[in-house]
C-alpha cells in the first residue's frame, strides 16, 4: 500500500524554499539526489484501464524501465491511499497486446482488465525530482519528499502543460501519525495546496481536450442517470481549474485567473442547473466551497477587468497616465485587498477540503435524490425551461426606463442557456450549435452595458469620496468629497478633469447600449433562436 500526501507548488519562490528546507517539524531531511525520469502513461483505445479504476505507467528512469499499475485509490485530506504493483520491464513488448507479455504479477493484471488490445501512449510526464529523505532523531528514514518539476506533453505533440508538486511518500512500516506531524510542519508554508488529484488523473482530462484552452466536457450519454451525467460535466472543469491555480497564485497573467474564473462559474452554473435533483445535503461542502472560491476570483478578476478597460479608454483618448493617477492609487490599495484574500483562501484548509470533497463525488456520480433520473427525461424540461426564461426576461426591453440591473439579468439567464447546451450538446440536435453561436453575440453585447455601468459606478465613488465603492452611508462622513481632497493631494495636486471625463464617456456609452438594446434584441429573435433550441430539443 502507497500512502502518500500531494501539494501543488504554486510559484517560483516556494519550490526554492522546497529545495533548501533543512528540517521539517521534528525531523531533519537528507541532501538527497536529482532523478530524471520519463512516464509514458497507457491504455487501451476505449480506456478499460482507467476504466476498472486503475492507471497504467511505463518509466524510464537511468536506462532502465518499470511497469508499474496503480489502482486510482482513496484520498484522505490530501493524503492518496493506492495498491500498487511495479516490475523491471522485460524485453520485446513492443507492438504486443498485454496477454501475450511474460507471466507476472503485472501483466496477469492488465490482461484481465485489457484482454487482447493493444495499448496506445495518453501522454508523457518528463519531470527532474529532487528525492530527499525524511529521518528522525535515530536516522531511521520516516518518508521520502519528491520535489518535482517537469512538463507533460500529450501523445502526437498536441499539448504542452508544465507543472511543480511536492509528493511525500510515508515509508513502511510507519504510521500515519508520522505523516500528520510532517504536514502540520507544511501547513505554515504559502504556495502550496493540497492536491486531490494525480498526475495522471490530471493528464487525462488534458488529453481528453487535445490540449485546447476551452475545456470540454466527457461525452453526455442519453441514458446516464443525471448524477452521472453532472459528474462528466463537471470534472473536467474541476481539473480546469486546478489547472490555473499556480497561475492565479502567481498573478503574472491576469488570463490565467480568468480561466480559473470561468471554470467555477461553469460549475456554479451546473450546479444550480441540477440542483433540483442532487442531494444538496450530501454537497453542502461543495457549494459552499465553490461559492466561495468564486466569490474570491471574480473579486479579483473584477479589478482586472477594470484596469484593462480604462487602459484601452486612456489609449483612444490620447489620456496621460499622470491624469489618472489618483483612480490607480485607489485601484492599488484595493487590488492588494482583494488579492491577499484570494491568496488566502486558496492556501487555506477550507479550499483543501472543497476540493477533496469534490473530488471524492466526483468519482463516483454526483449524488442524487432518491428518485434517479436519466438524462433524456430531464434535459428537454431543463432547456426549455431556461429559453423561457430568456424570452421573458427580453420581452422587458421594449418598455422604457428599465433599471441597469434587468439588463444584467438578462445577460445571466443568456449565458445560463448557453451553458446548458454545451453541457448537453452530445446529445441534443445540430441546432445547438447555431443557437449557442447566437447567445455569444447577445451575451457579449449585454457585458459591454455592465463593464461601462460598472466603470462609471467605481468612477463616481473614486472622485466623489477618494474609494474604489461609495459608501453605503455618504452623510455620515465630515465632509463629502473631503477623501479625495486629501488623496488629490496627495498625487501632487492634479486636476481631476479627466476623470470626470472618463465618467462622463461610460455614462454616454451606457446612454448608446440601452438604444440599441432593443434592437440587440429583435436581432437574436430575428436569427430565430428560440426555433433552434426548439429543434435541438426534439431531435434527441
Amino acid at each position: 500500500m502507497e500512502i502518500e500526501a500531494k501539494f501543488s507548488v504554486l510559484n517560483e519562490a516556494t519550490f526554492v524554499a522546497l529545495r533548501s528546507l533543512v528540517h521539517l517539524g521534528e525531523y531533519d531531511l537528507t541532501p538527497g539526489e536529482t532523478i530524471h525520469l520519463v512516464d509514458t502513461y497507457l491504455d487501451t483505445s476505449d480506456g478499460s484501464i482507467y476504466g476498472d479504476g486503475h492507471a497504467f505507467r511505463r518509466r524510464l528512469q537511468d536506462g532502465a524501465a518499470l511497469l508499474s499499475l496503480k489502482s486510482l485509490g482513496t484520498v484522505v485530506g490530501g493524503v492518496h491511499h493506492r495498491e500498487e504493483l511495479e516490475v523491471r520491464e522485460p524485453e520485446g513488448l513492443a507492438g504486443l497486446a498485454p496477454c501475450d507479455w511474460p507471466e507476472g504479477p503485472v501483466r496477469d493484471e492488465i490482461c484481465a482488465i485489457a484482454g487482447d488490445e493493444p495499448l496506445e501512449p495518453l501522454f508523457t510526464v518528463e519531470q527532474e525530482r529532487l528525492l530527499r529523505h525524511i529521518v528522525d532523531a535515530s536516522g531511521a528514514r520516516v518518508a521520502d519528499m519528491a520535489l518535482d518539476s517537469g512538463v507533460l506533453t500529450l501523445a502526437g505533440g498536441r499539448g504542452r502543460q508544465q507543472f511543480m508538486e511536492l509528493e511525500i511518500e510515508l515509508s513502511p512500516r510507519r504510521t500515519e501519525r508520522d505523516l500528520d506531524g510532517l504536514l502540520v510542519a507544511l501547513a505554515t508554508m504559502p504556495g502550496l495546496i493540497p492536491q486531490p488529484t494525480s498526475k495522471f488523473e490530471r493528464g487525462l482530462a488534458f488529453a481528453s481536450r487535445g490540449g485546447a484552452e476551452k475545456p470540454k466536457s466527457q461525452k453526455v450519454r442519453a441514458n446516464d442517470t443525471f448524477g452521472r451525467a453532472m459528474s462528466r460535466i463537471l470534472t473536467p472543469l474541476f481539473l480546469r481549474m486546478q489547472d490555473h491555480e499556480q497561475g492565479s497564485y502567481d498573478g503574472t497573467d491576469p488570463e490565467e485567473l480568468h480561466a480559473m474564473r470561468v471554470a467555477t462559474r461553469r460549475m456554479r452554473t451546473a450546479l444550480w442547473i441540477a440542483e433540483p435533483y442532487l442531494n444538496l445535503n450530501a454537497l453542502k461542502r461543495v457549494t459552499k466551497g465553490l461559492s466561495a472560491t468564486a466569490n474570491v476570483l471574480g473579486a479579483v478578476r473584477d479589478m482586472d477587468v477594470f484596469r484593462e478597460y480604462t487602459m484601452a479608454y486612456m489609449a483612444e483618448a490620447g489620456a496621460s497616465p499622470v491624469d489618472f493617477a489618483l483612480l490607480f492609487r485607489v485601484w492599488d490599495v484595493e487590488y492588494i485587498g482583494r488579492r491577499n484574500a484570494m491568496l488566502e483562501h486558496l492556501g487555506s484548509k477550507s479550499y483543501a477540503k472543497f476540493k477533496k470533497a469534490f473530488w471524492d463525488h466526483l468519482r463516483v456520480g454526483m449524488p442524487e435524490r432518491k428518485a434517479v433520473h436519466r438524462v433524456v427525461e430531464l434535459v428537454p424540461t431543463i432547456v426549455r425551461e431556461r429559453i423561457t426564461q430568456v424570452l421573458d426576461h427580453g420581452e422587458l426591453l421594449r418598455s422604457e426606463g428599465l433599471p441597469l440591473a434587468t439588463y444584467h439579468a438578462l445577460r445571466i439567464d443568456v449565458k445560463r442557456l448557453r451553458y446548458t447546451l454545451e453541457f448537453f450538446r452530445d446529445i441534443l440536435g445540430s441546432t445547438a450549435r447555431e443557437a449557442i453561436a447566437a447567445m455569444e453575440g447577445l451575451q457579449d453585447f449585454f457585458g459591454a452595458l455592465q463593464d461601462a455601468r460598472v466603470a462609471a459606478a467605481h468612477l463616481s465613488a473614486v472622485i466623489g469620496f477618494g474609494t474604489w465603492e461609495a459608501p453605503e452611508q455618504a452623510h455620515t462622513l465630515w465632509s463629502p468629497g473631503m477623501a479625495a481632497s486629501s488623496a488629490l493631494s496627495a498625487s501632487g495636486g492634479v486636476s481631476n478633469g479627466a476623470l470626470a471625463a472618463y465618467l462622463a464617456a461610460q455614462r454616454s456609452r451606457i446612454d448608446f447600449l440601452l438604444s440599441e438594446a432593443p434592437t440587440i434584441w429583435q436581432g437574436f429573435l430575428d436569427a430565430e433562436v428560440p426555433r433552434l433550441v426548439e429543434e435541438a430539443v426534439c431531435a434527441m
